[in-house]
């Protein structure tokens, strides 16, 4: 693998992340409008995957973007950007 063919890799990753995260966003405050206090972390999750396929053309595998999507709220469920609104409210997209 020559270093040109990692960078472009490496720099595939990082558009595909900055991509993602105001997707995530968007269909969270979709729900959020539409379905206030509703545990649908896997319809979220199938929102947003949905949405990035068809924006890459199906160039990247569903598992690396479910994966990079649940690394994405996982992160934005630490900091506190996404919180629990009731007890055993699901907010994170990686489902119940």
């Amino acid at each position: 693998m020559s270093w040109e063919s990692i960078f472009k890799n490496i720099a595939n990753i990082i558009q595909l992340i900055t991509m993602i995260g105001p997707i995530i966003d968007f269909v969270e405050a979709q729900f959020k409008r539409f379905f206030p206090d509703k545990k649908m972390g896997s319809l979220k999750k199938q929102a947003v995957t949905s949405q990035v396929i068809l924006m890459t053309g199906g160039d990247v595998p569903v598992k690396i973007v479910e994966e990079m999507i649940d690394g994405i709220v996982d992160e934005k469920n630490k900091s506190g950007e996404f919180t629990h609104t009731n007890p055993g409210t699901d907010v994170s997209m990686s489902g119940p």
